[in-house]
């Protein structure tokens, strides 16, 4: 009987060490998932907010440069150089902020 006793107290132990190999490995997966998650999150929030700067910037520029060129052809067309240049592109300037501030409302109720 301490012999039958004997074994099964080894194939208990070798169980156990197979449960803690399994176990560690499964640590050693989860770990690298979250390690790449973290790095995926860190990428992905400094892309955004390069994307933000990039659409921000757009948005006055389009808004300047809309607004002079739509002057220009005006003035051009009705020869009141450059007073409608100057209207339009005040207006541009004004349009792109507030393109600019849309957006950053925008973001600010997203989180």
């Amino acid at each position: 009987m301490t012999q039958d006793s004997q074994e099964d107290k080894e194939k208990e132990m070798q169980n156990i060490i197979e449960d803690k190999d399994r176990i560690s490995e499964k640590i050693g997966e989860f770990q690298k998932k979250y390690n790449q998650k973290s790095i995926n999150e860190n990428d992905n929030a400094k892309s955004s907010a390069f994307g933000l700067a990039m659409r921000i910037t757009t948005d006055l520029m389009s808004g300047v440069i809309i607004g002079g060129i739509m002057g220009w052809s005006f003035d051009k067309l009705f020869g009141t150089s450059p007073w409608l240049l100057i209207v339009f592109f005040i207006l541009g300037v004004a349009a792109g902020i507030s393109n600019i501030i849309r957006t950053a409302n925008k973001m600010n109720k997203l989180g």
